[in-house]
């Protein structure tokens, strides 16, 4: 009879053992464009140190993690309708109406650039209006410039829309541009990749030293859940010595 019986609920055993896998057991798509070395290449050797302390947090709660390049307006995009997880790198200003880890994953501070022998210097909103600005899609630059940029069209002549910083530089060292902002590390680590250092300086800074983000879905019931395991999963990292060793990877400093 209790053969008979175990046989009768092995049916359900085996679903509920396959529900549960699929439950905590969740691949999880996030999306950037690519910013090294905060997000690089899926795929790669050196895929980006967000991306490798994102994958070791996960797959230690038994997900997986699948990082995707896209242009940042598309990554947004699909992060908000719910197509993917989240994504890589966000200010909170970058998506106010997403799910945000109280743990940061790296931090960024933004100058202007030009060309090693210009001369315009940022120092407040005004001076943009003597050049011509470049600046990429959905990117957030701060509330002082995000508000310049809302109150500019693009029509006006001196702002013009990209989607990566290789556009950026290239405009830039072709005199279609003036300036544009970026992250420092992200500058410099393309700039040595395309053995550029020293065709570009720094002329003024758009966003101060300020916190980036994994930021998660805003239509996903699952991102409050990963919000908490990044929390408890980054400080263990940081306490157990892997943070360290994933950043000296890239020649990084943990920011905390």
């Amino acid at each position: 009879m209790k053969l008979i019986t175990s046989l009768r609920f092995l049916p359900f055993a085996i679903a509920t053992s396959i529900y549960s896998q699929a439950t905590f057991a969740d691949e999880i798509v996030i999306a950037a464009d690519p910013w090294c070395p905060y997000a690089c290449e899926p795929g790669s050797e050196k895929p980006g140190f967000m991306v490798e302390v994102t994958r070791k947090i996960f797959e230690k709660s038994g997900h997986t993690l699948v990082y995707k390049n896209k242009p940042w307006a598309r990554a947004l995009s699909d992060s908000r309708s719910g197509k993917t997880n989240g994504v890589f790198g966000a200010f909170k200003s970058d998506a106010p109406d997403h799910a945000f880890p109280s743990e940061s994953i790296g931090m960024s501070t933004t100058p202007f650039y030009v060309k090693s022998d210009a001369d315009w210097k940022y120092s407040d909103t005004t001076s943009l209006t003597k050049v011509t600005l470049g600046v990429i899609r959905d990117y957030s630059y701060g509330d002082n410039i995000d508000n310049y940029l809302k109150k500019t069209s693009e029509e006006q002549g001196n702002i013009q829309i990209v989607t990566t910083l290789e556009s950026q530089v290239k405009k830039l060292m072709h005199g279609r541009i003036g300036t544009f902002p970026e992250d420092r590390m992200v500058v410099g680590w393309y700039l040595k990749k395309n053995n550029l250092t020293g065709q570009l300086k720094e002329a003024g800074i758009a966003i101060e030293a300020e916190d980036l983000y994994l930021a998660f879905s805003p239509k996903l019931e699952s991102s409050k859940q990963y919000t908490k395991i990044f929390d408890e999963g980054i400080i263990e990292l940081r306490k157990n010595g892997t943070l360290a060793k994933i950043l000296n990877r890239y020649g990084v400093s943990d920011w905390k």
